[in-house]
This record gives structure tokens, sequence and C-alpha cells, in this order.
């Protein structure tokens, strides 16, 4: 059996010859063949406390500062991706302005999830996310998680001219 054979479902069946040439066949039972890397159904980034202005227009683009403009709360921000089939485990590396960090989310059948919450360490700027993912069968992927988080700590400028 080769990769070329493709995932699913196969038959397992034992042939057997003699040195007289007479041949004996017998099914055995199936087994199920996965040649293929897990890859993504859905992904979502999610801010808690929720504030709905955060969430950009294209639906992959989340805006967070380190507190919560009405309860002046922290900010934690969740990445949810779910995949195509179980996970056995899975690593996610963050990209962004100054600094490059990794982190072992959480894995639950084909759900992952990281959750971090920001702090001072976290700098303005745009960040990605990378997720190295392996299925039950040991085939592994590295693919973007197709979202943004977009780290913003400063106010915005006011500018009135008088009288104006």
């Amino acid at each position: 059996m080769s990769a070329s054979d493709g995932s699913g479902v196969k038959q397992v069946v034992i042939e057997l010859v003699d040195l007289a040439g007479n041949q004996s066949s017998l099914t055995a039972g199936q087994v199920e063949v996965d040649v293929l890397p897990p890859a993504v159904v859905s992904a979502s980034l999610v801010r808690t406390p929720a504030f709905a202005a955060a969430l950009a227009a294209d639906g992959r683009t989340l805006h967070a500062s380190r507190v919560d403009p009405n309860s002046q709360a922290p900010v934690s921000v969740e990445l949810i991706v779910y995949a195509d089939e179980p996970l056995q485990d899975a690593a996610l590396a963050v990209s962004g302005p100054q600094r490059s960090t990794s982190g072992v989310p959480t894995v639950a059948g084909a759900l992952m999830r990281a959750t971090h919450t920001l702090t001072d360490l976290d700098l303005d700027g745009s960040y990605d996310f990378a997720i190295t993912w392996t299925d039950r069968f040991g085939n592994s992927t590295t693919l973007d998680a197709g979202m943004t988080l977009v780290i913003d700590l400063a106010p915005p400028a006011l500018d009135i001219a008088k009288g104006r």
C-alpha cells in the first residue's frame, strides 16, 4: 500500500499460494487509512470582555487593547480553530512586531483553542497565527490560521481647531 492508494477504509485480504500453485484467499477485515494532514474548517478570534466594534468587517481581524474601555477589565483573546478530523496534538506560533512567541494550545477532538490575556509585554501592532498540528495517524502540517489580532494601545488623536 502507498500514499497514492488514498485515504479511506481498505479491505485486508490474505492471499496464499503453496509450492504446487494452489491458491486461497481470506478477507481478514478492514483498516482505516489516512494519508492527508488535517485542514482548517473554521477559525475565529474572540475577545473577552466582548466588544462588538473590535471585529473588523472582514471577520478575520480583531482589534484589542490591554483593558476593556467599558469595564476596565483585562482583555483576553482566544483563537478557536476547528479541523476536518480529530487532532492528536497542536502547537501555535504567533508572529508580530519585535517578538515571536509560541505556545501549546488545548486540543479536544477536532477543536483547538489558545487563550492569551494581554499584558504590558504585548506591543502595538498586527499579530498572525500559524498552527502546526498532527492527526491521530501522524500526518502533520503547518498552516496559517487566517486570523489577525491588532493590538492598539494608543487612544485616538483628537485635533479640534478653535473657532471651527
